[in-house]
């Protein structure tokens, strides 16, 4: 028997092969449910609120605490934080998403791009809402159990500006500062589980973290600026005006200037230099190339912000390497 099966008959291979699929065909389908579940699971309506359909705002949150993890932990605390990490940005951005959509109702029912959100399509009511926004604080809650004190009063803090940021884009033309704050204080919250303390390189991080947000969400708000203008809305996308280009450009280069800073002061060898250089190139080109009244253009330029902080964290992990 075993010699039968070990000379199994390599002239109906080509038969063999078609009743026998290859391990890349299997996990090549075993890709294509997962992917059809969490298509399913998405399109749930509660599951639209926190934005489970769109992850890329899941991603510009947890990309700056890989900064920070990367940065200041070994391989065995990566390996632990990284995951928790990743829940606690996917929790805490539908949170913000939800608290959004409380304050935003009337405006998201006016506008096209948003009429079809969650509350204000009617599928979740106001008082639903405000009940799973408190599980979804409650599961972040029970994430931060897993971190150390210092964590978590840095963590409790960040509740601040995701409250604002509503109200800052009733009061202020600045919206994107506010949303920088929020989306970047993994940077801080990373360092403290790691070291217990805010270090100079994590606060540069921080730093260069908001500078990243103005240039991408200003860019994002370009396809609303005729909405925002007439609903009274501000946003950088409106101040800037045909000026956005040139003022993206000096916050990019603020932004070059803290990652350089936070290497140095980190150490961090040529590696890390190399690769920023190549974040700042892809993020410059597809500022350079997009035409900030296509709206398909800004949401592209948008998303590729995720590859430009994919580049940075493997800077960091390149810096640390040589």
């Amino acid at each position: 028997m075993l010699r039968s099966l070990c000379s199994a008959p390599q002239i109906d291979s080509p038969k063999r092969t078609q009743q026998s699929p290859s391990l890349l065909s299997n996990l090549q389908s075993l890709h294509n449910r997962a992917n059809a579940i969490y298509t399913r699971v998405s399109q749930n309506s509660y599951a639209r609120l926190m934005r489970l359909d769109k992850p890329i705002g899941t991603h510009l949150l947890f990309l700056p605490c890989a900064w920070s993890i990367s940065l200041h932990a070994d391989l065995p605390q990566m390996l632990y934080l990284l995951p928790i990490f990743y829940a606690g940005a996917t929790v805490m951005r539908g949170a913000g998403c939800t608290i959004n959509d409380i304050w935003d109702v009337d405006i998201d029912r006016k506008v096209a791009r948003t009429r079809t959100r969650p509350i204000a399509a009617g599928d979740v009511s106001v008082s639903r809402a405000f009940v799973f926004l408190g599980a979804q604080l409650m599961s972040a809650l029970a994430i931060l159990t897993r971190l150390n004190q210092s964590s978590f009063l840095v963590a409790s803090l960040s509740v601040l500006p995701v409250l604002f940021y509503p109200l800052a884009k009733r009061r202020t033309p600045y919206p994107q500062a506010v949303l920088g704050m929020t989306m970047n204080w993994g940077a801080l919250l990373g360092c403290t589980a790691v070291a217990g303390s805010i270090t100079l390189p994590a606060s540069m991080l921080y730093a260069s973290g908001v500078c990243w947000t103005m240039v991408y969400d200003t860019v994002y708000a370009h396809q609303d600026k005729g909405d925002d203008k007439f609903l009274g809305i501000g946003s950088t996308a409106l101040q800037f005006g045909e000026r956005t280009k040139p003022m993206l450009a000096a916050f990019m280069a603020g932004q070059a200037a803290f990652l350089m800073a936070a290497g140095a002061a980190a150490e961090l060898g040529t590696g890390y230099y190399m690769g920023i250089t190549a974040a700042m190139i892809h993020g410059g080109y597809h500022l350079n190339k997009v035409d900030l009244s296509n709206k398909k253009e800004c949401m592209d330029a948008f998303v590729s912000n995720q590859r430009t902080g994919a580049l940075l964290w493997a800077s960091i992990l390149g810096g640390r390497l040589f």
